[in-house]
């Protein structure tokens, strides 16, 4: 009988001790819940709201498109962040253009396109037919338009990532309707919401102006998407964004220089000016009977010539022409003719057929494949003003830095004309 109750003791000892740390353990994990639960409240998130996958941090490539560095100019970078199960599977970059598509394994492509077209194209064409869509707002977006080519594009206003529901289909020989179904996305100004429809490639229909037609359009084979696929297409597209550099506009130009021809021969004929820092100088200042030239120059011995006079030689260099900021040149009428056919001006960078670049100021649709007439002197590049005028920047045998080149960019961007006075 003592036996019987030293056992039964001992099995409610054992018991009570197996109680007390189960006890311990529950009032550990309460108090690591607690502490989770606190720091959630401090930082705003509950788990409710926290799904596994956010708990885990996921890893994310940054992709950097490349047209500014391949044609060494200032025109912005755009990046993107995506997941490792989707790749980078086309990259094509030129002189003009470039275009680049991230894809997953089941073939949803999200396609980045910089298209070299006029800003009034619409790329409305191809085809009789038609679909027609409703574009809705799912999500913010963090591009910003910015500065490009020193032209300010932030009016344009806030941007989103939009999906567009194909709703019906047009026969343009018909007119008969026909439902549309699947969906498909894309980046573009809250301003565009709404109705509207589509005959060419997406990529080049939903497009926005941004120095040149931008678009970053998101399409699958089926014209759907999973819940996943959904949530990763939002994701890598509102990571969407520019990284535009204002070196050129920050550069300090506290000179101006006027030319001097009119007041040396008196002629009808205008002014021209330009800007320049204190780091630069006039070097040299010729006047003749129909020409002048004028040579400015930075300590390091680059030059930047200006020139008017009648082109001396007709030789024809192939060339590629790639403009690389805004100008402030704006034609006007001269002796009785009027100039203003010559449109817009750009800043451009100039890689003729040996290798050598040129900066410049010429008509915009010089910009492109060219054959252009060069002169013995810097007429080189020049445009028809009722005589021939030119201000380049010739970088032969010379290796600009990073602030020259800034400061080349801006002191052409500056040129005008300021008629009469």
């Amino acid at each position: 009988m003592k036996k019987i109750n030293v056992y039964l003791l001992l099995f409610m000892m054992m018991f009570m001790l197996s109680a007390c740390n189960d006890k311990s353990e529950d009032m550990e994990n309460d108090l690591e819940v607690n502490e989770i639960r606190d720091e959630e409240i401090k930082t705003g998130d509950t788990t409710e709201n926290m799904s596994e996958e956010y708990l885990n941090v996921v890893e994310l490539n940054t992709y950097s498109t490349k047209f500014g560095e391949y044609t060494g100019t200032s025109y912005p970078v755009y990046s993107f962040d995506y997941p490792d199960n989707w790749s980078i599977t086309v990259e094509d970059c030129n002189a003009s253009e470039e275009f680049v598509t991230l894809s997953n394994e089941r073939g949803v492509e999200i396609v980045f396109s910089h298209w070299d077209a006029p800003e009034s194209e619409t790329f409305q064409y191809g085809g009789v037919g038609w679909t027609n869509v409703t574009i809705t707002n799912v999500a913010e977006s963090a591009f910003e338009a910015g500065i490009v080519y020193g032209k300010d594009y932030s009016y344009i206003g806030e941007f989103m990532v939009a999906e567009i529901t194909r709703t019906s289909m047009m026969d343009g020989l018909t007119g008969e309707t026909m439902p549309a179904e699947g969906t498909f996305f894309a980046i573009l100004p809250k301003t565009e919401q709404g109705e509207t429809y589509y005959k060419s490639v997406l990529e080049a229909v939903f497009s926005f102006w941004h120095g040149n037609h931008i678009s970053f359009v998101c399409t699958s084979p089926d014209w759907s998407f999973t819940e996943e696929e959904k949530q990763e297409v939002i994701d890598i597209m509102s990571s969407f964004r520019v990284e535009t550099k204002n070196d050129v506009a920050n550069v300090s130009l506290d000179n101006t220089y006027r030319t001097k021809w009119m007041d040396e021969f008196g002629p009808t004929y205008p002014y021209f000016e330009f800007d320049y820092p204190d780091n630069w100088s006039v070097t040299s200042e010729i006047y003749e009977d129909m020409s002048e030239y004028i040579t400015l120059t930075n300590k390091n011995g680059v030059e930047i010539k200006f020139s008017h006079g009648d082109v001396v030689s007709s030789d024809v260099s192939n060339t590629h022409l790639v403009k690389v900021y805004e100008s402030q040149f704006i034609p006007n009428s001269v002796q009785g003719t009027d100039h203003s056919h010559l449109g817009e001006f750009a800043v451009v960078k100039v890689v003729e057929e040996d290798g050598s670049v040129i900066y410049g100021v010429v008509p915009a649709f010089y910009i492109g494949e060219a054959g252009v007439m060069t002169g013995e002197y810097q007429c080189a590049y020049s445009f028809p003003y009722s005589g021939d005028i030119s201000l380049i920047c010739d970088t032969s045998g010379v290796e600009l830095t990073e602030q020259e080149l800034n400061e080349v960019i801006a002191i052409l961007s500056t040129f005008r004309e300021v008629g009469y006075r």
